[in-house]
């Protein structure tokens, strides 16, 4: 079943690290030419989103697209996490409005029955805004597995390394390849 255990680690940051389990870098870099590439994304946003995730778009693509990490494969995951995030501001909104009545005319309040006896009952509203914080919380933990996948979150960054942005197989392994350069001692101070 996929989304089980831990996200695979890229290939070109199993040589970067050096191969743990002796597979051998030229396994790696054939696995690394194997990886599917792509075109650089599109920066118009899909058509069949709304408005509110547009905006989204227009506000996330700078920031993910500086590194030239983003690919056209990506647009659609990337579509996704804008309608996600326009979900969540939306059910906000409205939770945010069922609280304020809730809050004019109290947790409980009074109904008469058949009788006309006088019985307190739990605000409609309450239960509408359990349905909705519940709705909430399900968008935003998708907003989060994506934030994840995008690098989003500040556990995710530590692991994203971009050095100049390099778009090609060759400028990868040329990177990797090269040795360290050695640093002689400190010079002395006199």
């Amino acid at each position: 079943m996929p989304g089980k255990g831990f996200a695979p680690t890229p290939t070109a940051t199993k040589i970067a690290l050096g191969d743990p389990r002796k597979v051998g870098k030229r396994k790696l870099r054939e696995q690394l030419e194997a990886e599917p590439r792509g075109n650089s994304i599109d920066p118009a946003p899909r058509r069949n989103m709304t408005l509110a995730a547009r905006r989204e778009w227009k506000r996330l693509l700078p920031l993910l697209d500086f590194s030239g990490v983003l690919k056209e494969h990506d647009a659609d995951t990337l579509a996704a996490y804008c309608e996600d995030l326009a979900i969540a501001q939306s059910l906000a909104q409205r939770a945010a409005k069922l609280r304020e009545s809730i809050e004019k005319t109290g947790d409980v309040i009074a109904r008469k029955d058949k009788d006309g006896k006088v019985s307190p009952e739990p605000h409609p509203y309450a239960a509408m805004l359990g349905s909705l914080l519940r709705q909430m919380e399900s968008v935003r933990s998708r907003c989060l597995n994506r934030e994840r996948e995008f690098g989003m979150t500040p556990s995710a960054r530590t692991r994203i390394r971009v050095d100049g942005g390099a778009s090609n197989t060759d400028d990868i392994l040329a990177a990797l390849g090269t040795p360290r350069e050695r640093k002689g001692p400190p010079p002395l101070v006199q």
